[in-house]
């Protein structure tokens, strides 16, 4: 016995060029909103590298303002510890001289006794 397909499951070809047509309608249609949506996450993405790069911009900047003012305190402290240092010595010096001072004022009690005596 030979089969033979009734003609309702049989695609005519006016059908099967019908069927073909909607799918590549269908395919153009979602590779046009693919694209689409290529373009807007471009889109997006080109102004979200540009928002990064102006923020990178910026903290170089305040990094570079930040890094300057502390090299000014740093430069200011060494002086100030230069400063302390030479006065530090000086310090010293004048306790010389106040001892000298002393033994001075010592010798000269010893001298008054002596012219007394």
């Amino acid at each position: 016995m030979i089969y033979i397909p009734s003609q309702e499951h049989v695609p005519t070809p006016n059908k099967r060029v019908k069927s073909l047509e909607n799918q590549v309608a269908e395919l153009e249609a979602e590779s046009a909103r693919l694209l689409h949506n290529l373009e807007t996450q471009k889109q997006a993405t080109s102004a979200a590298e540009h928002a990064i790069s102006k923020k990178v911009e910026e903290f170089a900047k305040d990094l570079a303002a930040k890094v300057g003012h502390l090299y000014e305190i740093f430069v200011m402290f060494n002086l100030l510890l230069m400063n302390i240092g030479s006065q530090r010595s000086e310090v010293a010096a004048l306790r010389n001289k106040v001892q000298q001072y002393g033994d001075y004022d010592e010798i000269k009690r010893e001298l008054e006794i002596m012219k007394v005596s």
